[in-house]
């Protein structure tokens, strides 16, 4: 499937349709929340209803559900996390309402529903917007006006004056470091849920309050996810008090991108706070300019653009050091995966395939409406997740033309010749 890419709404509003293509070729979409949101809060962009609308279509429809994940909203997983469960940063997306499901040959493996934001992002691809969503979309536009990030920054100035002077991003990174190796963790994480508006019951404030007396540096070991968002929330209040990021309201919640860049492998955005803030907060993960995506993409389109009429196949990106997405896939893949994946479709006979497809027929039929998961996703065989597609809309494989003229041409045609 590709690296894992994020990209935020100005990276997005950049690419092409023949960029697109390729991005989804070549690489796994994860949409944080953040991104449906901004994206929906563009419903009350304009004064124009009809170009309100437009926006919103055109950027679902660069949006593909069967190319994409949808990752957990991160309050969720930190409260997942203070519960007691583990949350993985490997660069995939986390997932949820998974129902685990055996093969006829007895393997195991997870089923994920489609999810209500998959199904609203089709909606939208048609200019189908519901009064819930148009309520969402105003209390956003309202929400994001009444940031105060000024005032914030006063104060703050007024807290710090004269204490200590962080003159770089940098800087704050390495003195936020050593915060976080001699603060009291419950003084840190009470803050930081605070800030975060992160709402705790159960047995997630009762796993809280272990840490009233809790050695100093023990967040990360205890809480790994929750530790990063709270350096990062931490870094951006610095940043703040000394005035090396802008008070520009949208700050606050772009800031939300930087919670989900540990389920991806690239993180790609045009926007200068990102820029600004990657360097200190990211370390796993690539920074790819939206333009220096842009760029790259459309110049792997102009080398896959057949000559012949026909499309050759590819295993990954052509080979080119100088590509982002060639680095990104040498980064996460092992050696020699052009010739594994070579093998494997060699070995995916259409007798192997017409097997697989009567396997995954029979156990979608008998699976199970809830089970409570027996194994972990690490030791799960296999995952599937339910998408459905527009025949109107562009093809899964990462191809410019329609899914009905592509993958879904048999779909189509087996409709035609129904009764």
């Amino acid at each position: 499937m590709g690296p894992t890419l994020i990209c935020d709404k100005s990276s997005l509003q950049a690419l092409g349709k023949d960029e697109l293509s390729v991005l989804r070729k070549y690489y796994s979409l994860n949409l944080p929340p953040i991104l449906l949101i901004e994206i929906l809060g563009d419903l009350k962009k304009h004064h124009d209803a009809e170009a309100s609308r437009k926006e919103v279509e055109v950027l679902a429809n660069k949006v593909l559900p069967a190319c994409s994940s949808i990752n957990a909203e991160f309050r969720y997983l930190i409260r997942g996390e203070l519960a007691g469960h583990k949350i993985q940063m490997t660069g995939v997306p986390v997932l949820t309402g998974a129902r685990q499901v055996t093969n006829p040959d007895g393997k195991k493996g997870f089923f994920f529903d489609e999810p209500a934001e998959h199904k609203a992002l089709l909606r939208w691809q048609v200019r189908d917007f519901n009064g819930a969503e148009m309520l969402l979309a105003e209390a956003w536009r309202l929400s994001s006006q009444s940031i105060d990030l000024e005032g914030m920054q006063k104060t703050l100035r007024n807290a710090y004056s004269g204490r200590i002077n962080l003159r770089s991003l940098a800087e704050v990174g390495r003195f936020v470091d050593e915060l976080l190796k001699t603060a009291p963790p419950s003084q840190l994480l009470e803050w930081f849920l605070r800030d975060a508006r992160v709402v705790l019951t159960g047995k997630e404030i009762e796993k809280a309050e272990v840490f009233r007396n809790a050695q100093p540096g023990s967040l990360h070991s205890a809480l790994p996810y929750t530790a990063y968002c709270l350096r990062t929330a931490l870094v951006f209040h610095f940043g703040l008090a000394f005035d090396l990021v802008s008070t520009r309201a949208t700050n606050r919640l772009d800031l939300e991108y930087f919670y989900y860049a540990p389920f991806c492998h690239v993180f790609s955005s045009s926007d200068k706070f990102h820029r600004k803030m990657a360097s200190v907060i990211l370390s796993a993960q690539m920074f790819v300019a939206g333009d220096a995506l842009k760029s790259d993409l459309a110049n792997l389109a102009s080398q896959l653009s057949p000559t012949d009429g026909t499309e050759e196949q590819h295993h990954g990106p052509p080979p080119n050091e100088a590509s982002i997405t060639h680095e990104a896939w040498v980064k996460i893949t092992e050696p020699g995966f052009r010739k594994m994946a070579e093998d494997t479709a060699k070995n995916l006979t259409p007798e192997v395939s017409a097997k697989m497809l009567k396997q995954f027929q029979q156990m979608m039929k008998n699976r199970p409406e809830s089970e409570t998961p027996s194994i972990s996703m690490e030791d799960c065989d296999f995952i599937i997740m339910e998408h459905n597609v527009r025949l109107n809309g562009p093809c899964i494989c990462g191809s410019p033309k329609l899914f009905k003229d592509c993958c879904g041409a048999k779909v189509v045609a087996a409709k035609q010749q129904a009764p």
